[in-house]
């Protein structure tokens, strides 16, 4: 019984594997913009944790708008799902400005 119930377990796992296979959004944002996921999460969250804001905010927001592009990164700011140009779909909760 005991093997019949560790085979269902798995034969579950297998299958249910690429639904939890997603990427990390800050990860996808990361790579597609070459800012750094501590950047991302600044630009995207609440700005007031990160000690480097006043001093990095500006640049890396520039980088990370032309890595999105305008049109991308104002549906992403609004709450909308954007495609990137790898193929992923990626929809993230921002912060409220």
């Amino acid at each position: 019984m005991n093997i019949r119930l560790a085979l269902l377990a798995v034969a579950l796992a297998v299958v249910s594997a690429p639904a939890f296979a997603a990427d990390n959004p800050v990860e996808v944002l990361s790579k597609q913009t070459g800012v750094s996921e501590r950047h991302v999460r600044m630009l995207i969250g609440n700005r007031t944790p990160y000690p480097e804001y006043p001093y990095t905010y500006e640049r890396e927001l520039k980088k990370f708008k032309a890595g999105l592009g305008e049109s991308n990164y104002r549906r992403l700011m609004s709450g909308e799902t954007i495609l990137l140009p790898s193929g992923d779909r990626v929809n993230i909760r921002v912060a409220v400005r």
